[in-house]
């Protein structure tokens, strides 16, 4: 998902090269979460391995949150430093329900 995010940050077109198994296991997650049909319409599919988020890219900070947890992923190099700076910039922020 975070790779869809950056690429769809990245142009008008978004597309990140990613493969058909990694794409099938993110669908059958948020499927659970969210139902088949909004999971089958979040991730489009290009050609060759391509695909991007159905979110336009002017669009990703209001639909987008980013918990703090996020920054625990650069010191396992799950993310770099600099994707998540990026990340920080184009999403929105996770506001807690808990107090």
């Amino acid at each position: 998902m975070l790779a869809l995010v950056l690429h769809r940050a990245d142009s008008e077109i978004g597309y990140a090269r990613l493969t058909k198994v990694t794409v099938w296991r993110l669908r059958e997650d948020l499927a659970q979460a969210v139902g088949i049909e909004r999971a089958k319409a979040l991730i489009e599919t290009g050609v060759t391995n391509e695909y991007r988020l159905s979110i336009p890219r002017d669009q990703l900070k209001s639909q987008v949150a980013l918990t703090p947890c996020f920054a625990e992923l650069v010191p396992l190099e799950i993310l770099t430093k600099r994707q998540y700076a990026k990340l920080r910039r184009i999403c929105g922020r996770s506001v807690s329900k808990f107090k």
